[in-house]
């Protein structure tokens, strides 16, 4: 039976932890470990989790004593801190999903049968009111999409060990730099694309994606979602992300050629050849392109 290390980063969850944990520990035909992070809630999430954790000797937790601020710092948090030797794979759990107990069990069929790396998937959103609505992440996979965006949800994410080790490694030594990052689901499908690594992302929905006023950014679903992501892009968060992202890997700058070239004039001909490489639709792939003109312009003084 395999053997799975869920990292769960909690902040103030107590209406949901509960639920989510016990989705958890059903999973089907694996044997799982899980890390829960609580980044100092002010609630009682903390007792919650203690509560369920009496009778469970595979629930490992622990109360930040100083907040990382956000969840995607309390996720590479977990990353640096978790042993992963012992594992086959490392999944990610948000604090308030559902999942289906053949989540994981379908995951780990599909990256071996594919001999992939890592895997990720569409979801169900459940939005406030008790409606479902299907998230469709599983479009055909771009050449630049990971430049853009993240392959779907982290908490569909489930990582081979190797993969792992090798980000862990990546963020222990950048520890600077990680304090930067916004988005922890967007950095690790960067990573893994930009150093060769196989990612596949499958047409189902293994949980339920729950909505609420909590959720840092949400599903991209629903005008009000689509004008929040609009204004992070617009007040420059993104071209910082993008740069902080080759700092962490600059041995890679010189396959980027058409971002890094001291004659923008290159630049721009290469994105306006190529810039359907997008794993988003028509519309969005146009503002894509604006973006990364946008990026052109302004690179000497964030590169």
């Amino acid at each position: 039976m395999k053997k799975i290390c869920v990292l769960l980063a909690a902040y103030n969850g107590e209406k949901w932890i509960e639920k989510q944990i016990s989705t958890i520990l059903n999973q089907k035909k694996v044997k799982i470990d899980l890390f829960i992070s609580d980044d100092g809630s002010d609630d009682d999430t903390f007792e919650k989790i203690k509560k369920v954790s009496t009778k469970k000797k595979n629930i490992f937790f622990w109360k930040n004593k100083k907040k990382s601020g956000s969840a995607s710092q309390n996720f590479f948090y977990l990353i640096k801190r978790v042993n992963f030797k012992k594992y086959d794979y490392i999944s990610l759990s948000d604090q308030d999903d559902l999942w289906n107990k053949n989540k994981l069990l379908r995951a780990i069929k599909i990256i071996d049968k594919k001999k992939i790396d890592c895997y990720s998937s569409d979801v169900s959103i459940l939005h406030q009111n008790g409606k479902l609505e299907y998230l469709r992440k599983s479009q055909k996979q771009k050449k630049l999409d990971f430049l853009f965006e993240g392959g779907g949800p982290g908490s569909t994410f489930v990582l081979k060990k190797n993969f792992a080790l090798d980000l862990k490694h990546n963020l222990k030594n950048n520890k600077k730099i990680v304090k930067k990052l916004n988005f922890h689901d967007w950095y690790i499908y960067f990573y893994a694309r930009i150093n060769n690594y196989k990612w596949h992302i499958d047409n189902f929905s293994g949980l339920k994606y729950r909505q609420h006023e909590n959720n840092q950014l949400g599903a991209n679903i629903g005008l009000r979602t689509k004008l929040k992501r609009i204004s992070y892009i617009l007040n420059s968060n993104f071209l910082n992300q993008i740069k902080y992202y080759f700092q962490l890997n600059k041995s890679k700058r010189r396959y980027f050629k058409f971002l890094f070239d001291s004659k923008k004039s290159k630049s721009l001909s290469y994105v306006l050849k190529n810039y359907s490489q997008f794993r988003r639709k028509k519309l969005e792939k146009i503002f894509c392109l604006l973006f990364l003109i946008l990026f052109i312009f302004k690179r000497k003084s964030l590169l």
